[in-house]
């Protein structure tokens, strides 16, 4: 069962396979290596910049599901403090009612585009993201990765303005990851690998 797809492949595209980016950040880059040779090499657990990596039209996808991912880890912590923090949060944002019905539906990539981008529409999902990993990092039981994950990306095909590629880590496991290009620059997009199989 795939419910929880589109998280994973947000945490495997943005922080597991590809360290998410430090305090750099991106807008994109000119060529998808340009984009993730910007990404390799940095802290894989700061999600701080995460948007400029990802496809503007398709930020709205990564803020609900950190969403989802922060109601799931705010209402299983044993610290007491983290659900009321998360929920102003959610109201400093204003963050649509979570939509349990939409749990079922995280293996249908067009039916969560779609929900994210109306219901999430006009967030400021930088800030969102920045405040809501600060939180989640500061979790109990959370283990910081210092360490750098290496990783290499591999036969790329540009295709008009989309491209995929295969990243390999360096113990041989691979992933699929997709690309667009949006006004001339490349980025992560969430929506095309959510449709990998």
């Amino acid at each position: 069962m795939k419910i929880f797809k589109i998280a994973i492949i947000a945490l495997l595209a943005v922080g597991l396979l590809l360290p998410a980016c430090g305090s750099k950040g991106s807008s994109g880059a000119s060529t998808p290596q340009a984009l993730f040779e910007d990404l390799k090499g940095k802290n894989p657990e700061d999600f701080s910049d995460v948007a400029g990596y990802i496809a503007p039209d398709e930020l709205p996808i990564i803020t609900f599901t950190m969403d989802i991912m922060a109601a799931f880890s705010a209402g299983f912590s044993p610290d007491k403090t983290l659900k009321p923090k998360y929920e102003a949060l959610r109201k400093k944002y204003n963050l649509p009612p979570v939509d349990k019905s939409m749990m079922m539906k995280m293996n249908n990539p067009d039916a969560v585009a779609k929900y994210a981008s109306e219901k999430y529409a006009g967030v400021d999902h930088t800030g969102f993201i920045k405040d809501i990993t600060a939180l989640l990092d500061k979790a109990p039981g959370k283990k910081a990765k210092t360490e750098k994950i290496y990783a290499e990306l591999k036969n790329v095909q540009i295709s008009g303005d989309t491209a995929t590629g295969v990243v390999v880590d360096k113990s041989g496991k691979s992933d699929k990851i997709s690309f667009k290009k949006v006004n001339g620059k490349w980025y992560l997009s969430l929506k095309a690998m959510m449709r990998m199989k």
